[in-house]
């Protein structure tokens, strides 16, 4: 006889096995992303952010600060509930027109804020808009810069000098740094008044100026508000976004392990 027959049982036991894998991998996937969640979330609360802002709310017009402080509300209805990079907690989906989540001025924390400063959000788009922001006492003084453009390239800065007069520094990936439709981590960095550092799924990314000059070496105080999905004032983001911080400081290590604790 053929010895490289295999027997019924044998066929029997991998075919009912490759069904029930595939049976389950859907319920193990949206396991790892449950738990990912939380460790998510942890990792992130681990880092004393100023702010964290999940915006996993289905409904109503606030956004809830985890840390407790500052809770923005939702401008123009974005759209709640929409797939988030968790199973059970969603993103937020805004239009690139009128939407965005004024988190207030927080002039406690922005104002006078010192290099070091960093933000972090997961994004998806195939078109691209400011991903956050902040004008400085005028449109052209200290503008906190972080946008993602059409192209995939993701840039991030800070205007320095009053009126725009101490020049600007805001780095920008090559293009294609963060795919079109698909979940992205970023994080911008203000690491010196003439350097910047952006991170794309928690790897830090080679970057060009094209805004050149130093920065100041802290903010000026501004009245203008803090806003996710745009900055103080236009430039909307067109897609999703989820899960945003911000912080005082926050290192590459944190940074790639903030990627990690997603499960992505």
């Amino acid at each position: 006889p053929d010895q490289r027959r295999v027997c019924p049982q044998a066929h029997l036991k991998r075919h009912l096995r490759f069904h029930l894998m595939s049976s389950l991998s859907p319920i193990m996937a949206a396991s790892r992303r449950r738990f990912g969640s939380e460790a998510y979330r942890s990792a992130v609360l681990a880092d004393s952010p100023a702010a964290y802002w999940r915006l996993g709310e289905s409904s109503g017009t606030t956004a809830v600060d985890q840390v407790g402080v500052y809770n923005g509300t939702y401008i123009n209805s974005p759209t709640l509930g929409v797939d988030g990079i968790f199973a059970g907690n969603t993103a937020a989906g805004f239009n690139g027109t009128t939407q965005n989540v004024n988190c207030g001025t927080m002039a406690a924390f922005l104002n006078g804020r010192t290099v070091g400063l960093a933000i972090e959000a997961w994004i998806r788009t195939t078109a691209g808009g400011f991903i956050a922001g902040k004008w400085g006492p005028n449109s052209t003084q200290q503008r906190i810069y972080f946008i993602r453009d059409g192209n995939g390239s993701v840039s991030f800065g800070i205007y320095g000098g009053s009126g725009g007069s101490g020049g600007y520094r805001v780095g920008i990936t090559p293009a294609g740094a963060a795919p079109n439709g698909v979940w992205t981590h970023v994080v911008g960095v203000w690491v010196s008044t003439t350097s910047m550092a952006i991170y794309i799924n928690g790897v830090s990314q080679a970057i060009t100026y094209f805004l050149t000059g130093t920065t100041t070496s802290s903010l000026a105080a501004s009245t203008n508000d803090f806003r996710i999905s745009s900055e103080s004032a236009g430039n909307f983001f067109n897609g999703s976004i989820d899960e945003v911080a911000i912080y005082s400081s926050l290192s590459p290590a944190r940074i790639l392990a903030h990627y990690n604790a997603a499960g992505y």
